[in-house]
């Protein structure tokens, strides 16, 4: 039942995006970077800036009252169970923002949705908490394999990143889940892969070669990227009618600067097109680099809603397009799709601090020859691990104590003589007191990731 309700949304959803795009940019077929090209220019504007008003109206109207539940908590069931209208109505809000050109993933609402979906379903049955959350897991990834046409990345999405396990019973599960719903895909759209791969065939020393090179410039970006996003986060905007304002101006921006540079639109997908197709300059491709993270982050200050996989995905796209032309510069006639991929691996790989689930997410997307992926698989765990001691190295020990200077909180200092100490509590007994002490850890308390907190759930 959750992958067959996981498939239904994803492909309702997916519909429902295609539709938005039609009626902002004004075309009715083809590919989305060809109807925003043709698009005359004050279309461009109006479209993303329209959809913007429209979709932050809509968020403030459901936020006033309190926020929408995410993807963790209806995993962990700490919080009471929305009613089914507000969740859903927030996906399609996603939906309307990403399909009128919003630099933002449109991967949250079928994971979210299909979740809800899950949830929803199975709230009467008799299932333990940890199938039940182990369930819903599934269904979020298999949200995004519906989408996607990525049925082994939805199972990883599951396991590696919502629910931080390595057990096999659990990936068998969110596998099967992400299957059916895979199937409902198939059965609607046929079996074609989200990028038509363009039929070169690398070298496999070349492509070793890059996969080895990559793993540093693809961890660095992939952190710059993580810290942007998490700063705009932590300025986005209240649950105010300022929602409508803020949401509309991006939308306004973005269209403007799509004038120049019309990859931009969307989640991803565009920017990944033009490397596809062979399109684009090494002037364009750094320019997408600097500029895909920074239209993202704008929509996250503005107050929007949405994933952060395919933005993060095209901007490691877009870095691996720029070495690979920068190569063709030197005489060297490398496959700009190949780095292409590998580069949005590593990337992906640093940001969601997931590197199986980046690797063949990138992979599916595409379906490069099969000896590619091992290689895919080498960036995405390098850059991992690279960012991973990165982050180990540089920061502060954990034994220092704070200081006045280093505090970043906003509350006024305080000007009040501190409090006596405390008398120091008389030493136990030797004798009396136990041998052992356990304090109870908490399992939920680890730093959020960029796309969401890791839930600790289990099969027994």
């Amino acid at each position: 039942m959750a992958g067959l309700l996981s498939g239904v949304a994803g492909v309702a959803l997916s519909f429902v995006l295609h539709l938005v795009e039609y009626q902002t940019f004004g075309y009715d077929h083809g590919m989305f970077l060809d109807g925003v090209r043709q698009a005359p220019r004050w279309r461009r504007v109006v479209g993303p800036a329209l959809g913007g008003l429209l979709a932050g109206g809509g968020w403030w109207w459901i936020r006033r009252q309190r926020p929408v539940l995410t993807v963790n908590e209806l995993v962990t069931g700490s919080s009471p169970r929305p009613a089914l209208w507000r969740v859903n109505l927030d996906a399609l809000l996603q939906v309307l923002v990403v399909g009128s050109g919003a630099s933002i993933g449109r991967e949250g609402a079928p994971r979210q949705m299909a979740a809800l979906l899950t949830a929803t379903a199975i709230e009467h049955r008799r299932i333990s908490p940890a199938h039940r959350s182990v369930l819903i897991a599934a269904a979020a990834g298999a949200g995004l394999a519906a989408v996607y046409n990525t049925p082994i990345a939805g199972a990883l999405f599951a396991v590696e990143i919502t629910l931080r396990t390595r057990r096999m019973a659990t990936l068998a599960m969110a596998l099967a889940v992400s299957g059916i719903a895979t199937g409902v895909l198939w059965s609607v759209h046929g079996t074609a892969r989200a990028y038509h791969w363009p039929g070169t065939t690398p070298s496999w020393p070349t492509t070793l070669a890059w996969a080895l090179i990559a793993i540093a410039p693809c961890a660095i970006v992939g952190e710059r990227f993580s810290d942007l996003m998490s700063r705009a986060r932590a300025k986005t905007t209240p649950a105010t009618p300022w929602l409508i304002i803020t949401i509309g101006a991006a939308g306004t921006l973005l269209g403007i600067t799509a004038w120049w540079f019309p990859e931009l639109f969307g989640n991803g997908k565009a920017i990944i097109d033009t490397i596809i197709t062979g399109h684009g300059t090494i002037a364009v491709f750094l320019a997408l680099l600097l500029l895909k993270p920074l239209a993202t982050s704008m929509y996250l200050r503005a107050g929007a809603t949405g994933g952060l996989i395919t933005p993060a995905l095209a901007t490691g796209a877009a870095l691996g397009a720029a070495a690979a032309v920068t190569t063709h510069a030197l005489g060297l006639p490398l496959p700009t799709p190949t780095y292409a991929i590998i580069g949005a691996a590593g990337v992906l790989a640093t940001t969601q601090k997931a590197p199986w689930f980046a690797a063949f997410f990138a992979w599916e997307l595409t379906g490069p020859p099969l000896w590619v992926l091992p290689c895919v698989l080498l960036t995405a765990i390098g850059s991992h691990h690279l960012a991973a001691h990165r982050a180990t190295t540089h920061a502060p020990p954990l034994t220092r104590p704070p200081k006045v200077s280093d505090s970043a909180s906003s509350a006024p200092a305080s000007t009040t003589t501190p409090p006596m100490p405390r008398a120091a509590a008389p030493s136990p007994d030797p004798k009396t007191a136990p041998r052992h002490s356990k304090t109870p850890c908490p399992s939920l308390g680890k730093s959020p990731e960029p796309d969401q907190s890791p839930v600790r759930t289990e099969l027994p």
